[in-house]
């Protein structure tokens, strides 16, 4: 399974230092309806989807390679957007691995708070 959709809007929103306020306006869509989509609880339709992509200024098969398995089919031959979606893939990589870290770390200091 690839990467959501939303979670790489999200990685390059926040990549961009952009608030979500300001994408959903940028895009011409609702903040709660991008919120939803950046927590994989909406799927964008492809012309939200375009609309999103444009406001982050990326081109939106980027979006559309990360849905795809590692060895599905689809492919473009623009190149921008395979390097775009393969940084998003290691980004979303090192958040996951941060995020394990960070509750490795948070449940051993628990554990020392609650002995002191």
């Amino acid at each position: 399974m690839g990467l959501d959709i939303g979670s790489a809007i999200r990685i390059v929103r926040e990549a961009k230092r952009m608030r979500l306020g300001s994408l959903a306006e940028a895009a011409g869509l609702s903040a709660p309806f991008v919120s939803l989509v950046e927590r994989g609880k909406r799927d964008p339709s492809l012309v939200a989807l375009r609309r999103l992509a444009d406001a982050l200024k990326v081109p939106v098969e980027a979006f559309v390679l990360l849905g795809q398995a590692p060895d599905g089919r689809l492919q473009t031959s623009d190149a921008r957007a395979r390097r775009l979606a393969d940084s998003i893939r290691r980004l979303a990589g090192a958040e996951e691995r941060l995020r394990r870290r960070l509750t490795e770390h948070g449940g051993t200091h628990e554990a020392a708070r609650s002995s002191t």
